[in-house]
């Protein structure tokens, strides 16, 4: 039970991934036949509207501008982060939003969270990673 709200933690997930779905902000993997993760993502204008987005980890996010060339990865629920996913967003992000010039998102270690940056133009997986 999701204290702040009183709704079943469980029950905020599903309402949160089905309403990305329904806006078109999720992506599903699939890996033999069965659901192996879900991805949502937010466009936005910059790395401060992606950190106010973070600082939020449980609020639904408000509508996003197709317009906007920043990419901001919200969740990632499922099997291990791997290279094939990885090149797997930057294609369908790419070929929905051609404008988006890099993405971002935020990786908790111990001590601090670091902000990693990618460019989705880049065929290799290079990842930047700055503190956040």
């Amino acid at each position: 039970m999701d204290i702040s709200t009183g709704i079943p933690a469980v029950d905020r997930i599903n309402s949160y991934f089905w309403e990305m779905l329904r806006r078109d902000r999720a992506i599903i993997f699939q890996r033999d036949g069965r659901l192996s993760a879900i991805l949502s993502f937010v466009l936005v204008k910059d790395e401060q509207d992606a950190r106010a987005l973070y600082s939020h980890p449980y609020e639904l996010p408000p509508l996003d501008n197709p317009q906007n060339e920043v990419v901001y990865i919200d969740k990632l629920m499922g099997d291990a982060w791997t290279r094939q996913m990885f090149r797997e967003v930057q294609i369908t992000l790419l070929a929905k939003f051609p404008k988006i010039r890099y993405g971002v998102w935020f990786r908790p270690t111990r001590t601090v969270d670091r902000m990693v940056i990618f460019n989705p133009h880049e065929r290799k997986v290079n990842l930047h990673a700055q503190l956040a």
